[in-house]
């Protein structure tokens, strides 16, 4: 009976045992790699099972050390932990890793990787030099099932077994419940005790004199070489700073424009610019209202005729050549014109829908070319702010910002590089600097867009008056500004007739309520634009149509389980 219950009584106690822990470190290995001039390069690998929510642990790591009458301290440096947030706090006698982030909760099996470099870690002996090593503090306070550690030695040298010692049990005790072994330039040793609530494990090996601190060396070269491994200062962080401000002010004062616009009445446009050039030119941008303006551009000029079948809410409108465009035009103009007319002379807007994107896309392309137009910009300007150089420039200081934080874990020049790389693109997005010639067309634009939003009636009917095809003839121009219904609105509180080239197919009167809601500028430039979207009924999960099979699809290739 005793032999049945015994399993159940052991398995039960040490549920209990690991209830009772937040957390079991399963297996704790420490690399210990010493250079020459004493300089001791740590990795230690830590392999944690939670048994709970936890958001991580933390590592001490003493720097004052006492033996006997003596007390010598350590100055680390190159603190880090691989792949998990860690801060690192220092202390008067020691620095605390805290791994984890406060924000998250993890839970079961996690393995810790911790790296630091220390100095000043060789003892000094009248006859002998020492290497004398806490690899694991009795001070953790979980259970810890296997630990190990690994020292490899700075050059070659057989050592007895009254050479090195391992010392692993009760704090403070003598005992060694532990083995250690030599195999070439490395010391592997083990602890052969559970560790942790109160049991640590520390190692030591001596060496001749010379060994570390040979005779050649100086004071002075001694001194340089612990001086070199003290924490790194980031001193680097002013040079990419200087350059954020050298750039800034390079562009604040050579990149861009000083507006000093003074407002004048200007009510008609450039001769020799189109509404969608216009439009793109005031803004910086090509928007679907810039390419639409066209239709009405052409609609006045008598090239083409707008029809709506019916007076619904969702009007079809049809487009009808009524001549060509003459040759010379703008390229986008002509490769619009020709695109919608391709091989006939009328088409549906609703027509377009899925089928026009492309065509559509080059239009954009070509008009934003055409805005761009050399004599209107400084090309000094593009050159230094808005060419290739300053991308490059900008993905240099991005790759440069993550290499100071990763390998060299300068953490503020990292932050400074990486906002020199933010404010070089930015620069280079920023709108172009405008040549005097573009400076003036742009405020002559402005003036306009001032006029015509802001006409009063008695300038309007005095514009009518000189001009009955105003409206006609200015309405492209508000469609590319953006400002197409309150100039709509003005015209139609005066009576004022609709457009010639609109009307219904049904030879019904229409009136400027129809106009504005049958030429939608939104709708019309979405129902252009939208690309095709995929038919369900094509889709492998519709399995009545036979769709779908294996091996089906784009692509191809084999795979395997992680």
């Amino acid at each position: 009976m005793n032999k049945i219950l015994l399993p159940f009584l052991l398995s039960f106690c040490s549920a209990f045992l690991l209830a009772n822990n937040d957390f079991t470190i399963e297996k704790y290995h420490v690399d210990i790699q010493v250079s020459e001039a004493g300089i001791i390069q740590v990795v230690e690998t830590i392999d944690v099972n939670y048994h709970k929510k936890m958001r991580g642990i933390y590592r001490d790591i003493n720097t004052h050390g006492k033996f006997l009458s003596h007390t010598q301290r350590l100055t680390l440096s190159d603190i880090h932990v691989d792949n998990y947030k860690y801060k690192v706090e220092k202390k008067s006698k020691q620095f605390r890793i805290r791994i984890g982030d406060a924000n998250k909760y993890i839970q079961g099996r996690h393995t810790y990787t911790i790296h630091y470099t220390a100095a000043n870690g060789i003892l000094n002996f009248e006859n002998h030099e020492e290497f004398y090593w806490n690899v694991i503090s009795p001070e953790w306070e979980q259970k810890i099932l296997r630990a190990s550690f690994e020292i490899k030695l700075p050059k070659a040298i057989v050592l007895s077994e009254d050479d090195m010692r391992i010392l692993a049990g009760f704090d403070k005790e003598t005992t060694s419940w532990g083995k250690i072994k030599q195999e070439g330039d490395k010391l592997i040793g083990s602890s052969l005790v559970e560790l942790g609530k109160g049991k640590g494990m520390s190692t030591s090996f001596k060496v001749p004199k010379g060994y570390f601190f040979a005779s050649a060396f100086t004071e002075t070269e001694k001194k340089n070489n612990y001086e070199s491994t003290k924490r790194r200062k980031d001193h680097s962080y002013p040079l990419p700073l200087a350059a954020i401000a050298i750039l800034l002010w390079a562009y604040l004062t050579k990149g861009r424009n000083k507006d000093e616009y003074i407002p004048e009445d200007v009510y008609y446009p450039p001769s020799n610019m189109t509404p969608a050039v216009v439009g793109t030119f005031y803004d910086n941008t090509v928007n679907n209202r810039d390419v639409i303006s066209l239709i009405p551009y052409w609609g006045q000029e008598g090239k083409i005729k707008l029809s709506a079948l019916d007076s619904s809410k969702d009007s079809e409108i049809l487009l009808e050549k009524i001549e060509d465009l003459e040759p010379g035009r703008p390229e986008h103009e002509q490769y619009f014109f020709n695109a919608l007319f391709k091989d006939r002379n009328s088409v549906f807007i609703s027509d377009l829908k899925h089928k026009f994107y492309s065509e559509y896309a080059k239009v954009k392309s070509l008009i934003k070319e055409e805005a761009l137009d050399p004599p209107y910009y400084d090309q000094e300007a593009i050159k230094k702010f808005h060419s290739w150089p300053i991308l490059v420039f900008s993905l240099f200081a991005l790759v440069a910002g993550m290499l100071s934080m990763l390998l060299f874990h300068l953490f503020i020049t990292g932050a400074s590089f990486i906002a020199l790389a933010i404010v070089g693109f930015v620069v280079y997005f920023l709108p172009r600097k405008k040549s005097n010639e573009g400076v003036q067309l742009k405020h002559s634009l402005q003036s306009l867009k001032s006029s015509i939003e802001n006409f009063n009636e008695m300038n309007l009917n005095r514009v009518i008056e000189k001009d009955q095809n105003y409206f006609e003839s200015l309405f492209p121009y508000a469609v590319a500004f953006g400002i197409d219904d309150s100039f709509v609105e003005k015209f139609d509180s005066l009576g004022a007739k609709v457009p010639d080239y609109y009307g219904y197919e049904s030879g019904r009167q229409a009136s400027y309520k129809d106009f504005r809601k049958d030429l939608s500028i939104e709708k019309i430039g979405k129902t252009m634009s939208i690309p095709p979207v995929a038919d369900n009924k094509s889709s492998s999960f519709n399995r009545s149509s036979g769709g779908g099979s294996v091996g089906g699809g784009f692509g191809g290739g084999g795979g395997g389980g992680w």
